[in-house]
């Protein structure tokens, strides 16, 4: 389960730098793939013997909220890019 994690952490890191929605799109599957071993493991476990560190968590979170702040940067522009279509009336 470990080497999945730093797979996902890995992949996580990936999408910081990805520019291309190909690219994203297969990293959103491998992502998939790889949460849904992570769960069944953690499922099949008796009494959640499995356990991730605090670091590796932590890490990850940094991870999420870096891509968190990049998608609402990305929002922000295309909002400001639209009201800029708008108020120019271009056709």
């Amino acid at each position: 389960m470990e080497n999945d994690f730093n797979s996902i952490t890995k992949l996580l890191k990936e999408v910081l730098d990805a520019s291309g929605t190909t690219n994203l799109n297969n990293i959103e599957k491998q992502i998939q793939i790889l949460s849904a071993k992570i769960t069944a493991q953690l499922d099949d476990s008796e009494n959640g013997n499995l356990k991730i560190s605090q670091e590796k968590l932590e890490e990850l979170k940094i991870l999420i909220e870096k891509i968190s702040d990049k998608n609402q940067e990305n929002k922000e522009f295309f909002l400001e890019f639209k009201n800029f279509l708008e108020n120019r009336k271009i056709k």
